[in-house]
């Protein structure tokens, strides 16, 4: 109870304070606003005095208005009076002018009417003469129309044959461009070793190549032409494009075919001579033995003794003379 009298007592004398202070305020105000009314009053004295100034302004105009219409009036009817003497004079002049022109009219008339007659009497002449004409025209027509029909009928056979003619031109025109295809085709495609297919997309190589596009030789073949090898036979060919055609032979063989013994191989099998060492050479070839021939003062198989009459490590010549 002690802290609420406290804060209603508290609350008692701010309320006081502001009451205090708006109560200044409304007076303030209430200065302010005698201050604006009595500012009003001046003007509305003033604006009193301004419009009674301008009613006085406005009726003197008023009245030299009325003076300034009154005289542009009189104007205006005078100038009425002026054009309608103008008018009449104008009026006059145009109904002379009408009786002028109405009889130059009838002169005129008058003339042409003679001039239509003339005209249709020539008419008549040029009608009469296109009758003519038109006969004439009909049979020529006709004659025309005759001939026209031979021509049309020797110019169908023409067509005809022409159309014939177009059809085998293109006949061969299609022909030749096929063929030229294939001659490119050939060209490019094959390498000029082979032949197109129809859609032109693969090659049938000549005889003798190989490959997609024909640059290659098959077994056997050899050189850019790839040309047939030789025989070979105991041997292999050196094919292929880069190849020179020779036989390559094999151990013991040689010769163009590889159809002789190699030096140092004998027989029909042409097997490898036995060692006949520096003293002696073998007996090869074909129709060779094998057998080593030794060289003077040597002997046996392979030449490594000395024959009879012979000695030392060289096999030199004894000499005993006659009687030893």
């Amino acid at each position: 109870n002690t802290s609420l009298q406290a804060e209603a007592a508290s609350r008692q004398a701010s309320l006081a304070s502001e009451s205090s202070a708006r109560r200044s305020d409304v007076q303030s105000l209430n200065a302010t606003l005698s201050s604006v009314i009595s500012g009003a009053a001046s003007t509305n004295q003033a604006l009193s005095s301004e419009t009674n100034l301008r009613r006085t302004g406005d009726q003197a105009l008023n009245s030299s208005l009325q003076v300034e219409v009154e005289s542009r009036n009189a104007a205006l009817q005078a100038e009425r009076s002026e054009r309608r003497a103008e008018v009449q004079a104008l009026n006059t002049s145009l109904q002379a002018e009408a009786a002028s022109r109405q009889a130059s009219l009838a002169s005129e008339s008058s003339a042409r009417r003679s001039d239509v007659q003339s005209l249709n009497a020539t008419l008549s002449s040029v009608i009469s003469g296109a009758a003519s004409t038109n006969q004439a025209l009909s049979s020529e027509t006709n004659l025309r129309r005759t001939g026209d029909q031979a021509l049309n009928s020797s110019l169908q056979g023409e067509k005809t044959e022409r159309r014939s003619d177009v059809l085998s031109l293109n006949t061969t025109i299609s022909d030749n461009i096929d063929r030229l295809n294939h001659v490119e085709c050939r060209l490019s495609l094959c390498s000029n070793r082979g032949t197109c297919s129809h859609d032109l997309s693969a090659c049938t190589c000549d005889s003798g190549f190989t490959g997609a596009n024909c640059s290659a030789c098959i077994p056997n073949f050899y050189g850019p032409s790839c040309l047939p090898c030789s025989s070979c036979q105991h041997g292999s060919c050196d094919d292929g494009a880069g190849g020179s055609g020779r036989c390559v032979c094999d151990s013991g063989w040689a010769g163009v075919a590889c159809s002789l013994c190699a030096e140092g191989y004998f027989g029909s099998s042409c097997d490898a001579c036995p060692s006949c060492g520096a003293n002696g050479v073998c007996i090869d070839g074909i129709s060779g033995n094998g057998l080593c021939l030794c060289l003077d003062g040597w002997r046996d198989t392979n030449c490594s003794s000395c024959a009879r009459g012979y000695y030392g490590s060289s096999c030199d010549p004894c000499f005993c003379g006659s009687t030893g």
